[in-house]
């Protein structure tokens, strides 16, 4: 059917690149927002995102562009760098990036990309970040309108992932 099997003693070969990973975000609302630490609605927010090496080799010049994947965040700086991220070390961006937040959601999650390039173009990757938007005092519901299925965190991974569901009720 077009299929093959390979079995043989060699073992695999983990490549010898950086492995980026996300760490956390850190949501600073003080100067476009409540001050509160969450990103709410029609804030402007900054946004620290820490990366955590999870590979076999430095990560040397890393640059970053954040990317919108949702009608409730539009990004208004979204380019950065990172200082170099060791084997097993974390860093966090040289340069805030600034995300606004709509003035109305279908949705209280908001999804970024990450895309990164490092070692000289040797590596690219996608870091996905969910940015959980603050509805306290809105009069809005923060329950979602419909079972969801969440990406795993973090992706990628070794070791462990976690899922995460959004439910409409508990249940």
């Amino acid at each position: 059917s077009g299929s093959a099997l390979l079995f043989t003693t060699i073992a695999p070969v983990e490549p010898d690149i950086p492995w980026l990973v996300l760490e956390g975000v850190t949501i600073d609302d003080a100067t476009g927002g409540d001050g509160s630490g969450t990103a709410g609605l029609g804030e402007t927010v900054e946004l620290t995102i820490e990366l955590g090496n999870q590979g076999d080799t430095n990560a040397t010049d890393v640059s970053a562009m954040l990317v919108s994947g949702s009608a409730a965040a539009t990004i208004v700086s979204g380019t950065t760098s990172y200082p170099n991220i060791p084997i097993g070390g974390t860093a966090d961006n040289d340069i805030a990036l600034t995300v606004e937040i709509a003035e109305s959601l279908s949705d209280t999650v908001a999804t970024l990309w990450l895309e990164l390039e490092s070692n000289s173009g040797g590596y690219r990757g996608v870091v996905r970040c969910e940015l959980h938007i603050d509805l306290n005092g809105t009069g809005v519901s923060a329950v979602p309108l419909a079972f969801g299925l969440r990406p795993c965190y973090p992706n990628p991974f070794r070791g462990g992932t976690s899922l995460q569901l959004s439910l409409p009720a508990p249940t």
